[in-house]
């Protein structure tokens, strides 16, 4: 067995380096399947096999007995869960650098927009999805990606789809708030501050007002027609010099910062002739499990049926997920849920599966650093989500998610710049 070490070695850096030369290639050995068992289902069964000194040969004379471990897991696998998928409908790998954020438009499934760390931002127009009325050609049909001229210079945090999708919101690292017009890819507004912007989001009710959040511990609102300083807020105490604004939420009547010291805090917007006049603190909320970690990540969902409320989705860098429950007319939070994932060595985004808010257990989808994607059950009553689905694919951390508003397509972005279209699979009413 030593002797065929050095050859085997030989053979597996082989293969690492064939998989390299193309991007799109590198994910189509994990993704092959027959039936409904995976390459790594087989993989693993023939390990399996190996180990316990079976051949091939004697695999096929009694696979009654042999081939149970197999139809036995495709068996869970479809029972346990209905977010399954028919595998990957496109691949996108445009970008040479991380990704760092991406997001599909507001109630379409074929537009989405993703950024890199270096500051790139490009559009992807997708066909329509496979149907029974249309033709083959139009199944065949690519995305259309078109990348928009180059104005960050650093890393871009966050982006944020305006109300009718016709502006895009991105803000970054080098303290530019950039407004673009979606369908000509152009950047129609900029706004320049001092200090690195970590979270950006369009106001609900009046658009041209966008909350950032900044490094300097400052929630400022921003005029986005006139370019200008609407109201900037301390989110920062005397002796919290270091703390950060590191997420930002907008409901009609609230805005929802959290910061690097773990707390999600809750503005009330008070109103005047219809806009929003100003914003005033309420109240503060610890979420994480630890004593001090980043609130990366917060979402704000109008409606969740196992709470009966509006929510809150947040994720901190110690892998904690909180479900927090708002009580608008009181201007108050309460913690719902909260579980441990895994830890996160960066910024690592959630999605909160869309449909899964009209069901009693709520469904996340999130990255990881181990290249997969999973898909959790957050209010399982242990303190570590339940794994739903997992899905392989990718060849680097997996930095963001994104679905669809009729969770038809999912979106994952890896540190390679890789994209991945995910198409789910229909379930069977």
């Amino acid at each position: 067995m030593a002797s065929n070490e050095p050859v085997n070695l030989s053979r597996q850096r082989i293969r690492e380096y064939l998989l390299s030369q193309n991007r799109a290639a590198k994910i189509h050995r994990e993704l092959w399947h027959c039936g409904n068992i995976t390459y790594l289902a087989y993989r693993n069964y023939l390990t399996t096999l190996h180990a316990r000194g079976f051949s091939l040969q004697q695999a096929a004379d009694s696979r009654g007995s042999l081939a149970e471990p197999i139809h036995a897991s495709a068996t869970a696998l479809t029972l346990s869960s209905k977010y399954t998928f028919d595998g990957v409908r496109f691949v996108l790998d445009d970008s040479k650098a991380a990704i760092c954020t991406l997001s599909f438009a507001n109630v379409r499934n074929d537009l989405l927009a993703f950024a890199n760390c270096s500051g790139e931002l490009w559009f992807a127009e997708l066909p329509p999805l496979p149907s029974q009325d249309r033709a083959a050609a139009d199944i065949n049909s690519l995305p259309i990606v078109v990348k928009a001229p180059k104005i960050h210079v650093k890393v871009i945090n966050s982006m944020d789809w305006s109300f009718d999708n016709s502006q895009l919101l991105t803000a970054g690292d080098d303290g530019a708030i950039c407004i673009w017009d979606t369908q000509a890819a152009t950047c129609i507004r900029s706004i320049s501050i001092l200090v690195p912007i970590l979270c950006a989001r369009f106001h609900r009710l009046n658009p041209n007002l966008a909350a950032v959040g900044t490094s300097s511990g400052l929630l400022e609102l921003y005029n986005c027609s006139a370019g200008t300083l609407h109201q900037k807020c301390h989110v920062a105490g005397a002796f919290q010099k270091d703390l950060q604004v590191t997420a930002v939420a907008i409901s009609n009547h609230h805005v929802f910062a959290g910061d690097s010291y773990g707390f999600v805090h809750l503005y009330r917007c008070e109103m005047q002739d219809g806009s929003v006049h100003r914003l005033v603190w309420h109240s503060k909320l610890h979420v994480t499990a630890s004593h001090k970690s980043p609130v990366h990540q917060v979402e704000y969902v109008p409606f969740c049926r196992s709470t009966d409320t509006p929510v809150l989705l947040c994720s901190c860098r110690d892998g904690t997920i909180a479900i927090v429950s708002i009580h608008e007319k009181h201007h108050r939070m309460e913690l719902h849920s909260r579980c441990a994932a895994p830890p996160m060595a960066r910024n690592m985004r959630i999605a909160l599966c869309p449909l899964s808010i009209i069901q009693d257990m709520p469904r996340i989808t999130s990255g990881s650093e181990d290249t997969n994607v999973y898909i959790y059950n957050v209010t399982s009553g242990g303190s570590k989500p339940s794994v739903v689905n997992t899905l392989k694919g990718h060849r680097a951390p997996v930095v963001d998610v994104s679905f669809s508003f009729d969770e038809t397509l999912l979106a994952t972005a890896d540190c390679d710049g890789t994209v991945i279209i995910w198409h789910r699979s229909m379930v069977p009413k």
